[in-house]
């Protein structure tokens, strides 16, 4: 049970450093990051939505394999989740929900104003 919590611990000390390789500029730092990501998610460590999050402005990246592999990561956890957590695919649809939601509303607010 320690070994598990250790890992666990050092799984999420790991998460800042992994952020900041995702603006490596070698594309298999990069490519990485996002496996790292998409496996801890899918193992159930919320804590790597930070990195699911940030992985998202790749989508403007010059180079066409990291636009891939950012949308091959996305489509594997919100279109055909792995994981056998249920509960993190529901929070992160939730989550999308509301960032809708807030963009619609800051729309409408700033058309009002």
């Amino acid at each position: 049970m320690q070994d598990s919590l250790t890992f666990v611990s050092q799984v999420e000390e790991a998460i800042p450093v992994v952020c900041q390789l995702l603006g490596s500029k070698a594309l298999t730092d990069v490519q990485e990051s996002i496996n790292f990501f998409v496996s801890g998610f899918e193992a159930g460590v919320t804590s790597c939505l930070v990195g699911i999050r940030r992985m998202l402005s790749l989508i403007r990246s010059k180079e066409q394999t990291i636009k891939t592999a950012v949308v091959d990561a996305y489509k594997r956890i919100y279109l055909s989740p792995k994981g056998a957590n249920g509960r993190c695919v529901a929070y992160h649809y939730v989550l999308i929900y509301l960032h809708c939601v807030r963009k619609k509303t800051s729309r409408t607010l700033s058309i009002l104003t």
